[in-house]
């Protein structure tokens, strides 16, 4: 069982410690630590994840690292963990920086490791490592250029990065939804508690919202009108849900579906859910099907289009579904 001691955003122990696998307390940080590791002769050592990994499965990466044990300090963890992920045991070692991450409840100190070891005396470690490269500097700087690096690592070394030179002064890292998912931090709820800071604000495109559901257009439509309903709290599929959301999700879909015909002109519009991952909110979506067009279930998968925005025939939608 792996125990982290727990701290404040300041570095401070509180004192509490938590066990791997349970959700960080509020307000409270664990330690990481990440080793970047350069040979005398220049070249970086790059390590391809294991495939039965959780979060990046079978990606290269620039560093060791993994968290802080209770007891440690970071300088000892970096240490311990680049022993264990590629058996380098000599190496000296100098700090690169500190990053604070309320997105993660994580403080990552950053270390640059230079070694003179064999090149070919690197050692995987079952479970987390599954290969091996040393990147000549051309190489390194084109492993962060091209898109290669994980993006979520790449952002706690930017500063670093810029500073050597091996990104451009003026690259940024959005964050992205595929990231939150990886982490296991659902997108829909990131993005609400944040201001809406990956989809944007949602106030042109709701057509209705409640304590349960909200009703939006969606932003790459598969026919004009295409409409989401999307429960406000988690559930993986209808079977989850309580019998009164699915009474009030299922009543107001058919006084949308009614209304999506009267202002878009559709001849029909079909209904389908999809709801199957462990970060679900509930959704329906509603996708008209219009004379011109086939009936079937391939309106179901037609190609997205791009979003057309239509003020007056949002409020027209609006007036029909208070």
């Amino acid at each position: 069982m792996e125990t982290w001691d727990l701290y404040t955003a300041n570095g401070e122990k509180t004192g509490q410690t938590m066990v791997r696998g349970e959700k960080v307390p509020a307000g409270c940080f664990h330690l990481v630590c990440e080793v970047l590791v350069r040979h005398t002769d220049g070249s970086f050592l790059v390590m391809r994840r294991a495939p039965e990994k959780k979060i990046y499965p079978g990606c290269w990466e620039a560093t060791a690292g993994g968290s802080v044990l209770a007891g440690e300090s970071p300088l000892e963890g970096a240490r311990r963990e680049l022993r264990e992920e590629t058996g380098i045991e000599n190496a000296e070692f100098t700090p690169m920086g500190v990053l604070v991450s309320e997105l993660t409840g994580s403080i990552y100190h950053s270390f640059l490791a230079v070694t003179d070891c064999p090149k070919a005396s690197v050692v995987l470690q079952p479970g987390e490592t599954a290969d091996y490269r040393w990147l000549s500097e051309d190489e390194f700087r084109e492993f962060w250029q091209t898109g290669n690096a994980v993006p979520i690592q790449k952002r706690r070394m930017l500063p670093w990065l810029k500073q050597m030179g091996y990104v451009e002064p003026d690259c940024e890292m959005p964050l992205t939804v595929a990231e939150l998912v990886d982490l296991g931090i659902c997108p829909t709820c990131y993005d609400r508690s944040h201001n809406f800071a990956l989809y944007g604000d949602p106030a042109e495109t709701t057509l209705y919202e409640n304590d349960l559901f909200t009703c939006v257009l969606i932003g790459g439509p598969r026919a004009p009108g295409h409409t989401c309903i999307i429960s406000k709290e988690h559930y993986k599929d209808m079977m989850d849900i309580p019998d009164d959301l699915c009474t009030a999700v299922y009543l107001f879909a058919k006084k949308a579906m009614n209304a999506l015909k009267r202002v878009y002109g559709a001849e029909s519009v079909y209904l389908c859910t999809m709801c199957d991952g462990p970060m679900n909110h509930f959704h329906v979506q509603l996708i008209p099907r219009y004379a011109s067009e086939k009936r079937g279930s391939r309106n179901f998968v037609k190609p997205r289009q791009a979003y057309i925005h239509d003020p007056e025939k949002i409020e027209k939608l609006r007036q029909l579904l208070r």
